[in-house]
């Protein structure tokens, strides 16, 4: 129906290291294997289920990563759980990780990094940020948006980019490159008719 009745609308992509594209996601740490270590088999039995299954049993793998940001935003460094660099609104279907106002054709990616947990109270911060949905208040996330960031590990990091494995990187460039997709959308003007 889009493609007969739809509207181009132009989308920012990511470019990673300057080889490899993506539109949605890159990401590192905890639970970004779920969605390619989930066995094939275990996803047509279970469907959603499958991807939970596997992110609870990587619950007791929250490692922290020590890594330098740089970023035409600032600058930060500490260990962090995960982290992210998006351009979307809603990440494994949680809505408002990646902030509020999110414009998919501004030249601008979200990135979202949360910090390491030392204790049962950072836990109980993590826990209530994502059963509230209300993660910029939580002062164990850092949450920024930029067109252009590296991050700097002591060590390699597996990344995954769109839901698919995107290798071993110690060090890690992204950039913007701003409208360079155009995705076949439902009209505008219906959407606007649709809510009056």
């Amino acid at each position: 129906e889009c493609i007969a009745a739809g509207e181009p609308m132009e989308c920012d992509i990511g470019l990673m290291n300057r080889e490899r594209t993506f539109n949605y996601v890159a990401a590192f740490g905890a639970f970004t294997e779920v969605s390619y270590a989930t066995p094939q088999s275990l996803k047509n039995l279970l469907g959603h289920q499958a991807y939970v299954l596997e992110g609870v049993k990587a619950l007791s793998d929250l490692k922290p990563y020590h890594v330098k940001v740089t970023s035409d935003n600032g600058d930060v460094e500490g260990s962090f759980v995960y982290g992210m660099v998006s351009n979307t609104q809603s990440v494994g279907g949680v809505k408002g990780l990646a902030g509020q106002g999110i414009d998919l054709q501004d030249g601008l990616f979200e990135v979202t990094l949360v910090k390491e947990i030392r204790n049962p109270l950072e836990f109980q911060q993590l826990v209530a940020a994502f059963v509230s949905q209300n993660f910029e208040r939580s002062e164990m996330f850092y949450s920024f948006r930029v067109s252009r960031i590296s991050f700097v590990f002591d060590e390699d990091i597996s990344w995954t980019l769109d839901g698919e494995y995107g290798g071993e990187h110690r060090e890690v460039c992204f950039e913007v490159l701003p409208r360079a997709v155009s995705f076949l959308v439902e009209r505008r003007e219906e959407k606007k008719t649709e809510l009056s």
